[in-house]
């Protein structure tokens, strides 16, 4: 998409319900260097054969991308999964 004054903003996506479907990023401060790092990207991926009138979503996901090893403070060093193996 580009703005009136020709400057991107990148890819954009509508769900079904025409409203934009959010990408994002997360950052962390590096303390040591003063630097502002990424250390995931989510985006958006629709959800095929689903009818947001009737669920009351717009029908997406948002799927975790690790763009930094090691971040995470477990055992791994990866990210945590969605429901422990322990449960809720």
């Amino acid at each position: 998409m580009v703005s009136t004054a020709g400057i991107g903003s990148g890819t954009v996506m509508l769900d079904d319900l025409a409203e934009r479907v959010p990408f994002y990023s997360a950052f962390f401060v590096d303390k040591e260097r003063d630097q502002v790092k990424p250390f995931a990207n989510m985006a958006p991926s629709m959800i095929m054969n689903c009818d947001g009138i009737k669920t009351g979503t717009g029908c997406f996901e948002i799927n975790v991308t690790e763009v930094l090893t090691s971040f995470w403070p477990s055992i791994d060093g990866n990210l945590p999964i969605d429901e422990p193996v322990c449960g809720f």
